[in-house]
């Protein structure tokens, strides 16, 4: 297992936001992950995929960075694929598999960064679909021991689940053939996210979840902060609910733009934000 000490966290967040990390492990099957659990399981114990939405400042306790933990095991029968995927596959590699072979739902989620561990803690959704509508089910760490859950005893929700903070180490997939063009479909999504989304730039997908019966951008939008920005750190001005790392923003800076953004939009909505993307500092 690879281990890192005094790791610059900037490199391993998409928005390049971050202090230092004490202690960074790089488990490679499910008996490291056993040995970290059982060694840490009193210490501050972060689980890490491909930081898509996580923004750090300086940690001290344990990260432990799925990145190497990637494996797959792919079924098929009666023209439906069941797909064991490790938490450290990228989920784009998921989201190629079924864009192959023309599988219904789930290329929705084309263009999310994060890992199958990452997507399935919160729950991932967007066009209309979340991660949780094709899960059969989770294998997990929890009192020293690996166990699964059916989807039907997992609490999820909205950007939630109740692996939020756990170990997740498989996610199993059900995926049927589509009578449609996936492969046509999933093109009208990424232009679609290409025009709306400020991507292939430095940030942390979006920052705030929808309230009930709204969403975020739009009330940020109105209450002027689409394109605002303190020092280097901003609300795109192409979407407003994506945060922009200019160059060189701190996580002091984050704090500071999230705080006045959910402010501004409560005194003008009485509504009050919740972050999706998670502030880690220790």
């Amino acid at each position: 297992m690879i281990k890192k000490y005094n790791v610059d966290l900037r490199e391993y967040s998409t928005i390049k936001i971050g202090g230092i990390g004490s202690t960074m492990f790089f488990p490679e099957n499910q008996e490291e992950f056993l040995d970290i659990y059982k060694k840490h399981i009193k210490d501050n114990v972060y689980i890490l995929g491909k930081g898509s939405n996580t923004i750090f400042g300086d940690y001290k306790g344990i990260i432990v960075n799925t990145k190497y933990f990637s494996t797959i095991d792919i079924k098929e029968k009666n023209n439906t694929f069941y797909i064991k995927a490790s938490a450290g596959i990228p989920l784009k590699e998921i989201i190629k598999l079924s864009v192959e072979n023309n599988l219904e739902g789930i290329y929705r989620l084309s263009g999310f960064p994060a890992s199958v561990g990452g997507a399935t803690c919160m729950n991932a959704g967007a066009y209309g679909v979340e991660i949780f509508d094709f899960i059969k089910g989770v294998w997990y760490i929890e009192d020293g021991e690996i166990r699964y859950k059916k989807k039907e005893e997992i609490d999820y929700s909205y950007r939630h689940s109740e692996f939020d903070g756990k170990i997740v180490l498989y996610t199993e997939f059900v995926l049927k053939k589509s009578t449609e063009n996936v492969r046509a479909l999933v093109q009208e999504i990424n232009q679609k996210r290409y025009a709306n989304q400020p991507l292939n730039i430095l940030t942390s997908g979006s920052t705030f979840k929808n309230p009930k019966d709204a969403y975020a951008g739009k009330l940020l939008e109105e209450v002027g902060l689409k394109g605002y920005r303190i020092k280097d750190i901003g609300f795109s001005d192409k979407h407003a609910n994506f945060l922009i790392n200019y160059q060189n923003a701190s996580f002091e800076d984050v704090k500071h733009i999230l705080e006045y953004a959910k402010e501004k939009v409560y005194k003008a909505f009485n509504i009050i934000l919740e972050e999706e993307i998670k502030l880690i500092c220790v």
